[in-house]
């Protein structure tokens, strides 16, 4: 849980009590593409695979404001790139987005009778 707080803090995200007041605008709504959508479909609903999903994501992720985490992954990749370890690398990855923006969504859910109440 202090993992997602962490990465929700760092994406400016914030909580239904500190947040309620300036709501930013449907503008910046962004509807997932079929491609997300079919992702998120067949990622595992079992609460327990995301836990272990999300407990899985390095902890060089939750760290800091200042990580560069695009010069991270740049600095870990091999000398000599294999196409099928990219590939299953991202998904990987894909895989630990998809955790962590359920989990994400849940806790919003779960929250989401404090924004009724204040409206």
């Amino acid at each position: 849980m202090q993992k997602i707080k962490s990465l929700m803090t760092r994406q400016g995200l914030r909580s239904p009590q500190e947040g309620v007041h300036d709501l930013s605008p449907i503008e910046s709504f962004r509807i997932p593409s079929k491609e997300e959508l079919r992702e998120l479909r067949e990622e595992p609903i079992d609460p327990q695979a995301q836990q272990e999903i999300i407990n899985s994501i390095e902890e060089v992720y939750f760290s800091n404001d200042s990580f560069d985490i695009v010069k991270y992954e740049l600095e870990r990749l091999p000398p000599v790139l294999s196409l099928q370890e990219l590939e299953e690398y991202r998904d990987k990855l894909k895989q630990q987005q998809a955790a962590v923006s359920k989990k994400v969504a849940d806790l919003i859910l779960e929250k989401q009778p404090a924004y009724v109440q204040v409206r």
